[in-house]
């Protein structure tokens, strides 16, 4: 399954508990636990355990998963893995004669002309968010 990477937010975990299913991990891709969201009067709220080696860390976040308070970046901030959402399938040709999305292969299969390199499911996150 193609997935694709969100930075981490306390609303964002909280929602996709209930939604679907996902990980967290680290900007460098190590396993986290998030044990704590809500640790009392600190500005490092949400707590977790970093697998590294087969040893767990503990480290404090803040409520958008930065390691560091001021933003700057870290290989240890956090990440919400999720599935990618699939836009539709495209018939690629050598020569654009068209262009269309479509819902299903089925229908891309259908609609495609003779001349057809291939055929490609296309995700949310490949690049096509801002085109059209």
């Amino acid at each position: 399954m193609k997935t694709k990477r969100i930075p981490f937010t306390v609303e964002d975990y909280q929602r996709l508990c209930t939604e679907t299913p996902f990980h967290v991990e680290t900007r460098e891709g190590l396993p986290v636990r998030v044990i704590c969201l809500d640790l009392k009067g600190a500005q490092y709220p949400v707590i977790a355990l970093i697998d590294k080696d087969k040893v767990e860390a503990i480290i404090h976040y803040t409520a958008n998963g930065k390691y560091y308070y001021g933003g700057d970046e870290s290989e240890y901030d956090l990440f919400l893995i999720v599935p990618a959402r699939s836009l539709g399938w495209v018939n690629v040709y050598k020569y654009a004669e068209t262009s269309a999305v479509h819902p299903t292969r089925e229908k891309a299969d259908s609609a495609a002309l003779s001349n057809r390199l291939a055929c490609v499911e296309i995700f949310e996150g490949d690049g096509l968010e801002n085109c059209g």
